[in-house]
């Protein structure tokens, strides 16, 4: 008996001294997050428990161990058949059970853009919208449709461009009933997908929502479906800079950033992302969405400035990888990030008993670190690196370090050639997102930016334009455009500025009565000058 009690302790000596040396991994992750890890562990057994006993596609997207695709597609309405509507684009299979709702998006609204998470197999995606507005979507609610087929043999962990036309009512024997979600309240955007406008301290960035992208992505991605948020609608003219959080992290991490940032002149936009997942696949997704242009347009006259924290710089280093050539001038600002890797993720590799795929990702010898600078730094990508050097008392790193990554991860060798200029800051790795010298010297960086427009087109944009939200005779979209480039039109329209290119030679012409107006700049300009019989342009007279 005493023997036994001695392999006891021995055992649990030995899962102790083991957690210990995978201590800085779970600091990196978030410092409260070892209970949160082992309850995942026991979250992960139990499905893989369901899978092999009740198998179906929804426990298999669950599995951390399984590998999951991203598809995203827009529904297009070309017909304006369903301009005030919402709808959920379910993805169902038949793989194990019949007519299985593996995954499903909410609130989608016509000509945005839907995101699935679902591992291989045969799909049909149903696009639903609430008809008899009974709070539910029925059979025979079903307005599009589209086979989607993932092989098991996944080469694209991102799938974009599966576009879902709208149409009457399909007259087919569906046999999928559910519930529609309740709205969060989330303010809705003329532009952008459902639920990406938010406050920067709503619940969604709270960390235990951060938690769960690090340890169970899928049920994250349940809560946070698009992965890109903005604080506001979308305004053409404003530089856009996205922020990239670290492993654990979230958009709320940056708040003292923004606090100071101008916001005239700057659009902050979130990648808020499962870390815990693949960063192969968090990079496809970072281009796909801000760097291709295919989900964010990307204006060519205006810079793209992103600001990563931590493991968040080594997603934009691998998305700059993959964009190849980039359509614009972007400044990359990284923050203490692992650019050699981190030595836990090693450990933790090979001891924990749950691997997540970013660990393999930050192995030192992993295939991740090894290939991040395997293309050389396109001129139009100015990186500049920012590192931090305060190492805790409580730190167990025992090389020089910001209490979490080593100074010789953040300065390896090809980061540092590669970099436009480093900045070493007595930080800590966390206080690095809140120190004022930190802050400040971010800001200063924002402020020097400039885009390829005239000085006197970027005056106008920047006036304050026509406030007609109180006037119900313009859409949503009309008082936005007169809201933020009334200023504009006017200027253009009262030929105090020259036009720019053939849209704006156009608009002119319609302007003076030249032409009618036909698109929605030209409506709304018009409908303004007739409503408020303004004498400067000839459109003004147009019925």
């Amino acid at each position: 008996m005493k023997g036994s009690v001695k392999t006891v302790l021995r055992l649990s000596q030995m899962r102790l001294y083991k957690l210990l040396n995978l201590l800085p991994l779970i600091l990196i992750c978030v410092a409260t997050s070892s209970c949160s890890y082992m309850h995942n562990v026991l979250v992960q057994i139990e499905y893989r428990r369901l899978q092999s006993q009740e198998p179906s596609m929804t426990n298999l997207r669950h599995l951390i161990a399984s590998e999951t695709v991203f598809i995203y597609g827009t529904l297009d309405d070309i017909d304006s058949i369903y301009t005030d509507k919402t709808f959920a684009v379910a993805a169902i299979s038949n793989q194990f059970l019949k007519s299985e709702l593996v995954d499903v998006m909410h609130g989608v609204r016509a000509n945005t853009h839907y995101g699935l998470n679902l591992p291989p197999g045969e799909y049909q995606f149903l696009v639903f919208t609430d008809l008899n507005s009974n709070a539910r979507y029925e059979p025979t609610e079903v307005v599009g449709e589209r086979a989607v087929w993932i092989p098991d043999e996944v080469t694209q962990t991102v799938i974009g461009d599966l576009d879902i036309p709208l149409e009457e009512p399909l007259k087919k024997k569906y046999t999928v009933t559910f519930t529609a979600a309740v709205s969060s309240g989330e303010t809705p955007s003329l532009f952008y997908p459902a639920g990406t406008i938010r406050d920067i301290n709503d619940p969604l960035f709270d960390r235990d929502v951060a938690t769960l992208g690090l340890y169970h992505p899928a049920a994250f991605l349940e809560k946070a479906r698009t992965m890109f948020y903005a604080l506001e609608e979308d305004v053409p003219y404003k530089i856009p800079v996205i922020f990239v959080h670290g492993i654990g992290g979230t958009p709320a991490e940056f708040k003292h950033i923004l606090e100071k940032m101008d916001r005239r002149r700057f659009r902050p936009w979130f990648f808020y992302y499962p870390s815990g997942s693949d960063l192969d696949q968090m990079a496809l997704f970072f281009q796909n969405i801000f760097l291709s242009g295919r989900v964010i347009p990307v204006d060519e006259k205006l810079p793209i400035w992103i600001v990563a924290h931590s493991m968040g710089g080594l997603v934009v280093k691998e998305a700059l990888n993959i964009q190849k050539k980039p359509k614009n001038r972007i400044v990359f600002i990284s923050m203490a990030s692992p650019f050699g890797g981190h030595p836990a993720a090693a450990k933790g590799h090979k001891m924990a008993p749950m691997v997540l795929p970013a660990w393999r990702d930050l192995d030192p010898d992993g295939e991740f670190i090894k290939n991040l600078y395997r293309r050389p730094t396109d001129p139009l990508v100015e990186h500049r690196l920012l590192y931090a050097y305060k190492k805790p008392n409580r730190s167990r790193l025992r090389e020089n370090s910001d209490g979490v990554v080593s100074l010789s991860s953040q300065l390896r060798a090809e980061a540092q050639k590669a970099a436009f200029t480093q900045i070493g800051f007595n930080s800590s790795h966390s206080e690095m997102l809140a120190q004022d010298t930190v802050v400040d010297y971010v800001i200063d960086e924002l402020s020097q930016a400039k885009t390829n427009l005239p000085p006197a087109h970027y005056y106008y944009l920047l006036a304050d334009g026509f406030d007609v939200s109180n006037n119900h005779a313009y859409s949503d979209q009309q008082k936005h455009s007169l809201r933020y480039l009334g200023a504009y039109m006017h200027a253009l329209a009262d030929r105090k500025i020259a036009p720019l290119n053939a849209d704006q030679k156009r608009f002119v012409s319609t302007a003076l009565g030249e032409r009618k107006p036909v698109n929605h700049i030209e409506k709304t300009w018009c409908k303004f000058v007739r409503l408020n019989q303004l004498s400067i342009a000839g459109c003004g007279l147009q019925k």
